[in-house]
């Protein structure tokens, strides 16, 4: 193989700026990873794809500048693999794991929507109870308000953070394309399945099981999206894939509307089929990517990224890590107040302003879906533009938005009409919603890349075990008054301390993330300790620029 130099070469970055051509023995190369194409139009410089053996010949500068523009649009500074591959290749992986988001959030909600409305059984007896008991000709079971506490929370979250972290494990081994599709496969059979339970016993298995499928996903998920997509875009990309939270509990809202309609047996068995139509395009679009070597290491550290962390160093990786402890409670606090308004906001609007499901659903599935969303992909692009000044602005961010959500959520509850309260309950979402996507890139910041999914999985399973407590602590208020359920008393008294509370601990975590990595050295594409995140960013973007105005696209040996 021959060498290309280039009289006018700019200094490389820490990474450094590859530029590499075959000679004629090169030319005839088997590896399709790594492929030069020469440029004998005046002497310009060669161009290196990763991962594109594709020849290119003639004057390259157009295209330079088109790319340079796309950049400063997008927000790119680092080049994926490929001018064109690598950017389709992380966004269809981004919307495949954003539509499988979808179904495990509707797939988990789909249970606290239907239950007020038919799904429950409400004995004749009962005088407390608003709602008629369900005919024979659809079904019922037979359940409580502590057992619906139980199933929205304990019964779910339980095995969901018990078989996670196991999980986890073998996804940071093996492919985590089939870890996931195994996953998607039997939460799906389990959804299914729920649709044909007649007693009390068999719901509970049907939903602990869906805790175990549904286990794979989020830590899977932020371990490829990690992969797939650089530090400074990796806010944004996580909020995109955690607004399927909002989708899916829309989609749950919007399914349940039909239940005056629609047998709620069907709507259980509508998506456990959805689920099995989604496997065949996770394995024709979602590839295993390579694991990225940008993770921060620690200023006290310089433990090596690719080593395999037996289960034991891994433990002690994460709860050595106080920011790793800090994002969890705070995250664990805030689901608190997320699981209770999510478990019981339904039964709320039921019995409170009277509301149908049709009335209910629709609404709330609409709000939690335009609020929810927006105020997602709000929090993730901010994060991304502040996290410029450092990682720990997206913690800062997540604080501050608890703080203004706080005022919303009240009113939510005290407005005088149902209309208010929706109305008041869109602000709610647009506010406080942004702390998914930010603190799950948190997590992927501050974690060596080979335990990052296994960190995602502690850090999911905490936070949900916490916090799954909610939905059980509000059934245990309403039971203190058990002939007149007061549901607005028990979510007033919830919900908003949980936001206060966790955006005092989310700032923490934001001062935490300052002081352990605010001088910690980067990881280079080789697995050597470089500059700082930051200012390797912004050096490579330089070099990268540099090469540009000589008709050269930049590109990294970490690039994706």
């Amino acid at each position: 193989m021959a060498e290309l130099a280039e009289k006018d070469a700019a200094p490389s970055s820490a990474k450094g700026i590859e530029i590499m051509a075959l000679g004629q023995q090169g030319s005839s190369s088997s590896d399709p990873e790594r492929s030069a194409i020469l440029s004998s139009n005046g002497g310009q410089a060669a161009t290196l794809y990763t991962g594109d053996a594709r020849a290119v010949e003639g004057a390259e500068r157009p295209m330079v500048l088109a790319w340079k523009s796309i950049k400063r649009i997008v927000g790119f500074r680092q080049t994926p693999v490929g001018l064109e591959a690598g950017n389709k290749r992380a966004v269809a992986a981004l919307i495949v794991l954003f539509f499988v988001s979808v179904l495990n959030q509707a797939d988990r909600w789909v249970l606290p929507v239907v239950a007020p409305v038919g799904m429950r059984c409400y004995l004749t007896g009962d005088s407390c109870s608003n709602a008629s008991r369900s005919e024979a000709s659809c079904g019922c079971v037979d359940f409580n308000t502590y057992d619906q506490g139980v199933l929205t929370g304990p019964a779910f979250c339980a095995v969901y953070v018990i078989s996670g972290i196991p999980l986890s494990y073998v996804a940071d081994r093996i492919s985590r394309t089939w870890v996931l599709a195994v996953g998607l496969t039997f939460w799906s059979i389990m959804v299914f399945a729920t649709g044909f339970v007649k007693t009390t016993w068999q719901l509970y298995l049907t939903r602990m099981g869906l805790g175990i499928g549904e286990a794979t996903c989020t830590p899977v998920a932020f371990s490829m999206l990690s992969d797939f997509f650089p530090p400074h875009l990796r806010a944004l990309a996580l909020s995109c894939y955690m607004s399927g939270v909002y989708f899916g509990g829309a989609t749950a809202y919007g399914l349940g509307a039909l239940s005056d309609q629609l047998c709620w047996t069907w709507l259980f068995r509508i998506f456990g089929i959805a689920g099995f139509i989604m496997l065949p395009a996770i394995f024709i679009v979602l590839r295993e990517p390579e694991r990225r070597r940008d993770d921060i290491v620690p200023k006290e550290s310089a433990a090596d990224p690719d080593a395999n962390y037996t289960l034991l160093e891994t433990a002690k990786t994460l709860f050595k890590c106080p920011p790793f402890i800090a994002l969890c409670v705070a995250a664990s606090v805030r689901n608190l107040g997320g699981y209770s308004l999510g478990s019981w906001l339904a039964t709320f609007y039921r019995v409170h302003y009277d509301q149908s499901a049709e009335q209910y659903g629709a609404t709330v599935a609409l709000v939690s879906l335009f609020g929810g969303l927006l105020g997602s992909m709000g929090g993730g692009l901010l994060a991304d533009m502040l996290s410029a000044r450092g990682a720990h602005w997206k913690a800062y961010v997540i604080a501050v938005s608890q703080v203004i959500a706080t005022p919303c959520i009240i009113g939510v509850f005290i407005a005088p009409t149902a209309t208010a309260s929706y109305g008041i309950l869109f602000l709610a979402y647009l506010t406080a919603e942004t702390w998914l996507g930010c603190a799950g890139a948190v997590v992927q910041d501050i974690m060596p890349r080979a335990v990052r999914c296994q960190a995602s999985a502690v850090y999911v399973a905490i936070s949900t075990l916490i916090g799954c407590l909610g939905p059980l602590g509000i059934s245990a208020i309403l039971d203190t008054d058990a002939c007149d359920p007061d549901y607005k008393f028990a979510l007033l008294v919830t919900v908003p301390s949980c936001y206060i509370a966790s955006s005092l601990l989310f700032a923490g975590t934001g001062v935490l993330v300052h002081r352990r990595f605010a001088s910690a050295p980067v990881r280079s594409g080789d697995g050597t300790v470089a500059l700082t995140e930051h200012d390797e960013l912004d050096q490579q973007t330089r070099a990268g620029e540099r090469a540009g105005e000589n008709g050269v696209l930049p590109t990294t040996s970490s690039d994706i």
